[in-house]
């Protein structure tokens, strides 16, 4: 079984920035150009994130309220079982805060395009 994971956020989240933050969390396999990073972790979270050249739309149901142009996408996978000793939520959950304090970007992190699991305004770091 898995679970796919949408994070969908405004011009201010760079690449360079979600690079950077799989490396301090020590993601494993990390590969990063100037329009597309992807890293996983031994939970078997995996992160693919791109620049989003044609197509801006907010296509998250739950938008908190917030309405912008998309200016990257990542999507995020986990695969489970988790390995004994291992949160995939738990890496998620690091990396959401993580990328929060790097950054002013408005965001929404959903499951599957429905429910909002976390998101970013004007107010800060919320999470459902």
């Amino acid at each position: 079984m898995s679970l796919d994971i949408h994070l969908e956020a405004d011009e201010r989240l760079s690449i360079a920035t979600i690079s950077t933050t799989l490396s301090e969390l020590g993601a494993l396999d990390t590969n990063s150009d100037p329009k597309v990073v992807q890293g996983s972790f031994d939970s078997g979270l995996s992160i693919n994130a791109a620049l989003e050249l044609d197509d801006h739309t907010l296509y998250v149901e739950d938008t908190q309220g917030m309405n912008f142009p998309v200016a990257i996408r990542c999507y995020m996978r986990i695969k489970g079982p988790e390995p004994e000793s291992f949160s995939a939520l738990g890496d998620l959950k690091l990396f959401v805060e993580l990328i929060a304090t790097k950054t002013d970007a408005h965001f929404v992190i959903s499951f599957q395009y429905e429910s909002a699991l976390y998101w970013k305004d004007k107010d800060g770091l919320h999470a459902a």
